[in-house]
C-alpha cells in the first residue's frame, strides 16, 4: 500500500471518530455533520482509487481467496445471529412440550384473557433489594400472561422510594403487595401467585357485581362462620375469594328470599323437617329462576324429597356403600367417587383422571322417572361399580345388588318457562372443614357453585402437577449403558490421537 493510500485511510479514519463522538454528544443531526461525514466517504473512495492495483494483486492471491471465504463464513454467521435476536425480541413466542402443560395456561384462563374489557393494571410493590428474590418470582409468574395478552401491563414500585404511590394503594408496606387494577376496581393477588390466583383475580377486577349464595339456617345446618371440623368456614372463605358474596338466611324468623331471584339459595346439612310456610317461599323463588343448590344427608327427618321432587329429582334417603374399598379412619360409610361427567363444566377438569372426591356419609340421587318436564339433568357425580346401597345401616347388609350410584345431579334449562339452575348432593359432609381440602372436594363445591351462578369463569383451576418419568433398565441394559458411557470416549480419544500423528508425520 502508498504511502497517500495510508493518508487517505488516516483522514478517513479520523474524520468517522469525529462524526460519531460529535453526534453521540450532540444527541441530534445537525448540517455541520455533513463535513466530517464527506471527508470519511473521500477518504476511503481515495486509499481505494490510489491503490487500485495493490488490491487487484492482493485479491488475486490464493491466501487472499481462502481468507475472504473464511470471512464470508464469519460474516454470515454473524449476520443470521442478529437476526435470530432480532426475531427473538421482536417476535416472542414461545413452545410448551410438557405432557401436562406446566408452562400453559387452561382454556379458561385464555378465555378470561381475551374478553378483558379493558387494559388492567399490574402493580408489584415491593421493599428494596430485600425483596429481590421475590419480586423475580412474581415476574416469572405474570410473565405467560403478559405474553399472551397486550392488554395486562405491569409495573414494579419500590414502596421505599416511592412512598407516596405506596401510600395510596397500601395501608401497610410490611410485606411484598400485588394488586390488579382495572378502572376504579382494585383486587389483592395472594400468593403462591399461581395460576387459581391471578386468573381470579383478573376476573373479580372487572366486575362490579357479585351473586350472594344465602346459607339456610334454623333447620340444624352446617354454620358458614363455625370452624370446627364440622362448620364451613373454609367454604365460606373459598367463596369470597371466588368473588361471590356469602349471607346466612333464616326463614323462621321472617327473613325473606330477595325478589329478583338473584342469587343463590345452599341448603346443606339440615337436621329437621322445613315447614310448609318455608318450602313455599323456597319454591316461589326456585320458579322466579332463582339458583338452588341441596346437600343434604341420610337419615335426617329434613324431608327435602319433597322440595327436589317437583323439579325433577328423587332423594332416596338411603345408604350408598362400597363393598371392597375402606377409607382409613373414615369409618364403613365413607366413600370414594371416581366416575365425573367429562361434559359437565363442574367436573370436566377432573374426569378421566385419578381424581377422587370423598363422601362420609352420602345417599343416593335420581333423575325422576316420571319427570316430564324441559330441564337437562347430568348425573355428575357417581362412584365405582363395586357399590351398594342400604335403607338401613343396622342389622346385615346380605349380599346387596352391586352397581355404580349417583351422588350428585345438576339440571338446568326451563321450568315453568323461567330459565333455572339447580344442584342436588346426597351429603353435605364433603364441603365441610373437615374433608374440604380432600381429593377434589373443594373443586367440586366452588365449581357447582359458580354453575349456578351461570359463571364458567369462577370454575375453579386446578393446580398442574409434574409427573415423573421413570426409567427402568434391565441388568443387560445397565452394562451397556456403562461400556457405552466408557468406550465411547475412549474410541473418539484414540481416533484423535492417529489422526494427530499422521498429520504431525506429513
Amino acid at each position: 500500500m502508498s504511502k497517500w493510500g495510508k493518508i487517505s485511510y488516516l483522514i478517513c479514519g479520523i474524520s468517522l471518530v469525529v462524526l460519531l463522538v460529535t453526534r453521540y454528544f450532540l444527541g441530534s443531526w445537525i448540517d455541520l455533520l455533513w463535513a466530517p461525514l464527506a471527508l470519511t466517504l473521500i477518504g476511503f473512495v481515495a486509499a481505494f482509487v490510489i491503490d487500485f492495483k495493490f488490491y487487484l494483486e492482493l485479491f488475486a492471491m490464493r491466501t487472499t481467496k481462502h481468507g475472504m471465504n473464511m470471512g464470508t463464513l464469519v460474516a454470515g454467521g454473524l449476520i443470521l445471529t442478529v437476526i435470530v435476536n432480532y426475531a427473538g425480541v421482536r417476535f416472542d413466542q414461545s413452545f410448551d412440550v410438557t405432557a401436562e402443560g406446566l408452562n400453559s395456561l387452561s382454556d379458561q384462563s385464555m378465555k378470561t384473557l381475551e374478553t378483558l374489557p379493558g387494559d388492567v393494571s399490574l402493580k408489584v410493590f415491593y421493599r428494596g433489594e430485600s425483596d429481590a428474590g421475590l419480586k423475580q418470582q412474581i415476574k416469572q409468574a405474570f410473565q405467560i400472561y403478559l405474553d399472551n395478552s397486550n392488554k395486562l401491563k405491569i409495573s414494579f414500585i419500590n414502596s421505599f422510594v416511592e412512598t407516596e404511590l405506596a401510600k395510596k394503594y397500601l395501608k401497610s408496606v410490611d410485606a411484598v403487595t400485588v394488586l390488579a387494577e382495572f378502572k376504579d376496581q382494585k383486587v389483592q393477588i395472594d400468593p403462591p401467585y399461581g395460576e387459581e390466583q391471578i386468573t381470579s383475580a383478573l376476573i373479580k377486577v372487572q366486575r362490579a357485581e357479585k351473586k350472594t349464595i344465602y346459607f339456610l339456617s334454623g333447620h340444624g345446618e352446617r354454620d358458614i362462620d363455625a370452624s370446627e371440623r364440622d362448620g364451613l368456614s373454609e367454604l365460606k372463605s373459598a367463596l369470597l375469594g371466588s368473588n361471590f358474596n356469602v349471607a346466612k338466611i333464616n326463614l323462621l324468623k321472617g327473613e325473606t328470599l330477595p325478589e329478583d331471584a338473584s342469587g343463590i339459595l345452599a341448603i346443606v346439612g339440615p337436621k329437621s323437617q322445613l315447614l310448609d310456610s318455608e318450602l313455599e317461599q323456597i319454591k316461589a323463588y326456585i320458579k322466579k329462576g332463582g339458583a338452588i343448590y341441596i346437600a343434604a344427608d341420610p337419615g335426617e327427618r329434613h324431608l327435602l324429597a319433597n322440595l327436589t321432587k317437583p323439579f325433577g329429582v328423587e332423594y332416596q334417603n338411603n345408604y350408598v356403600l362400597n363393598a371392597q374399598m375402606r377409607i382409613l379412619g373414615a369409618g364403613r360409610t365413607a366413600v370414594l367417587a371416581m366416575q365425573f361427567d367429562g361434559d359437565s363444566s363442574i367436573t370436566r377438569s377432573f374426569a378421566d383422571t385419578d381424581q377422587f372426591a370423598i363422601f362420609f356419609l352420602a345417599s343416593e340421587v335420581r333423575r325422576a322417572m316420571d319427570y316430564s318436564g324441559e330441564l337437562t339433568f347430568r348425573d355428575i357425580v357417581s362412584t365405582d361399580p363395586d357399590s351398594f346401597s342400604l335403607n338401613s345401616l343396622t342389622g346385615s347388609a346380605g349380599k346387596p345388588e352391586k352397581s355404580s350410584k349417583v351422588l350428585a345431579v345438576t339440571m338446568e334449562g326451563k321450568l315453568d318457562g323461567v330459565d333455572f339452575r339447580g344442584a342436588v348432593f346426597g351429603d353435605s359432609d364433603f364441603m365441610s372443614n373437615n374433608i374440604l381440602f380432600q381429593g377434589v372436594n373443594r373443586d367440586l363445591a366452588l365449581n357447582t357453585f359458580a354453575f349456578l351462578a351461570d359463571d364458567a369463569g369462577l370454575i375453579s383451576i386446578r393446580p398442574k402437577q409434574p409427573k415423573g418419568t421413570e426409567l427402568t433398565m434391565t441388568m443387560n441394559q445397565q452394562r451397556m449403558a456403562v461400556i457405552a458411557g466408557i468406550g465411547a470416549p475412549l474410541i473418539l480419544f484414540i481416533v484423535g490421537a492417529i489422526v494427530w500423528f499422521r498429520r504431525r508425520g506429513m
